[in-house]
């Protein structure tokens, strides 16, 4: 990541903290005993393993729209090109959710 993109990174994480939205997953993960284990380190972690996926994936697939998911998070790259720009501007939505998701519809 560089400095641009940790930044962004950084500034959604700040935002989660500041909302209590890694305590609601946290209940929610107990609730339904799904990965009920999982600490705000790990979210923190699948999230930075998640971002780091999409900014790879950038460079090579020719999408507006990239995304990845796992363990009921998914961050969501949006661009204005399909082709790769370097140092282009993007935005980036990151929710949690075990509800199916199709991100093509």
């Amino acid at each position: 990541m560089n400095k641009k993109e940790k930044k962004k990174f950084d500034d959604i994480i700040n935002y989660f903290d500041k909302c209590g939205d890694f305590d609601r997953v946290e209940k929610i993960r107990k609730a339904l005993n799904i990965n009920a284990n999982y600490g705000r380190l790990v979210e923190i972690s699948t999230l930075q393993y998640l971002m780091k996926s999409v900014l790879e994936s950038r460079q090579t697939f020719k999408s507006k729209k990239i995304f990845a998911s796992t363990s009921g998070w998914t961050v969501e790259y949006y661009r204005d090109t399909k082709k790769y720009i370097e140092d282009e501007n993007f935005d980036l939505k990151i929710y949690f959710s075990f509800v199916e998701y199709d991100p093509w519809s």
